[in-house]
């Protein structure tokens, strides 16, 4: 017992323009979830450098050291984001989706 209602529609083939872009954001959120807990750790080390620096010499070494993990690790965190998301988008074009 199939009944139509006056002013219904097949569904169309294409998927809805927000489903494909959820579907784009969860394919590159990996590359959120190792990005931001770094950046925040730089944030964290950037506002903890000056009170560890400020307590003496060695603290200012250590805190340095700190520091330049920190930032280096951020750096190293952002060029694997920017490789993922260029071989996601690599695929993409092979793929025959242009964003």
């Amino acid at each position: 017992m199939n009944r139509s209602h006056p002013g219904s529609h097949e569904p169309s083939q294409l998927p809805h323009p927000a489903t494909t872009l959820i579907q784009r954001n969860r394919r590159s959120s990996p590359a959120a979830v190792v990005t931001a807990p770094v950046l925040l750790l730089a944030l964290l080390a950037a506002t903890l450098h000056p009170a560890i620096a400020a307590t003496n010499r060695v603290s200012l070494i250590a805190g340095l050291r700190l520091f330049n993990i920190v930032i280096i690790g951020s750096i190293v965190s952002l060029l694997a984001t920017t490789l993922a998301l260029l071989l996601l988008w690599v695929k993409e074009m092979q793929d025959g989706n242009v964003w």
